[in-house]
């Protein structure tokens, strides 16, 4: 998509225009969040469709998974019960499902049992997504974690 870069930066140009942008998008005092004139009393937004879409599925066929709204960004965080995320992660990887275990982006360990899943897919990747994360749920639950080869002792 292009934009007029005039408008509130240019992915064409990579520049941010001259003047400042509407007080509704100009970062807060901390950077993080825009603020508005009616900040106080601002709504936040319902949640994306894609997100609406996959929370619905995900509460459907894996209802013992928790999770929170998210706040921002494209992925859901969701806690697996009882288990290691970076060991179900190989197991969804086996049933051609890619998802980042919570380790992989807390070093301290505190989200290992957390896997990261985008909801930014089209709506039939997603139902993909979540039929074959119940199967390998399943074979989760039943088989455990497949153990790593090691190396031949001779």
């Amino acid at each position: 998509m292009r934009r007029n870069p005039s408008q509130h930066g240019s992915p064409v140009t990579g520049r941010w225009p001259t003047s400042a942008p509407p007080s509704s998008t100009r970062p807060s005092p901390s950077g993080c969040c825009p603020t508005s004139p009616n900040s106080s009393r601002h709504r936040p937004d319902p949640p994306p469709p894609r997100l609406r879409h996959l929370t619905g599925l995900l509460e459907q066929s894996l209802p013992d998974w928790r999770w929170e709204p998210p706040v921002g960004g494209s992925a859901l965080w969701i806690e697996l019960p009882d288990a290691d995320a970076g060991a179900f992660a190989q197991v969804a990887l086996r049933h051609e499902v890619e998802v980042v275990a919570g380790r992989t982006t807390d070093p301290s360990g505190r989200h290992d049992s957390f896997i990261r899943l985008p909801f930014t897919y089209p709506p039939d990747v997603l139902t993909e997504a979540v039929h074959r994360l119940t199967w390998a749920w399943g074979d989760f639950r039943r088989h455990g974690p497949v153990p790593e080869q090691g190396s031949p002792l001779v």
